[in-house]
C-alpha cells in the first residue's frame, strides 16, 4: 500500500489521523489516557494494482500523463477497548443442549 491514511475516532470523540505513504499506518492506544469503549476507524490507500482511467480527462499533464491509475482501498469498522487494552472479540457459539 501507498499513500495510507488511518482514522480512528475514540468514545470520547477524538479523531486521530495517521499517515503512511509506504506500508500500513499502525495505530497505538495512547498509554494512560485510554478511553474505554468502542472505536470506530477507516482506513483507505493505494494498491499496487492499476486499472483504467475511465475519464480521459483524469490522465494526468505532460509526461505524467497515464492509461491508468493505483486501484483504491478502502476498509472501515469497530474495535472494543476495555480495561485499556483492546479486546478480542470471542466466538460465540450455541449450545445444543435442549
Amino acid at each position: 500500500m501507498t499513500n495510507a491514511t488511518l482514522k480512528v475516532l475514540s468514545p470520547d470523540g477524538k479523531m486521530v489521523e495517521l499517515y503512511q505513504p509506504a506500508g500500513t499506518p499502525v495505530y497505538q492506544l495512547p498509554g494512560r489516557d485510554v478511553v474505554d469503549g468502542v472505536y470506530q476507524f477507516e482506513l483507505s490507500a493505494a494498491t499496487s494494482e492499476r486499472e483504467k482511467i475511465v475519464n480521459v480527462i483524469d490522465n494526468g499533464r505532460g509526461d505524467a500523463a497515464s492509461d491508468s491509475v493505483a486501484k483504491s482501498y478502502h476498509n472501515s469498522g469497530q474495535f472494543v477497548v476495555s480495561r485499556g487494552v483492546i479486546v478480542v472479540p470471542e466466538d460465540i457459539k450455541e449450545d445444543d443442549n435442549n
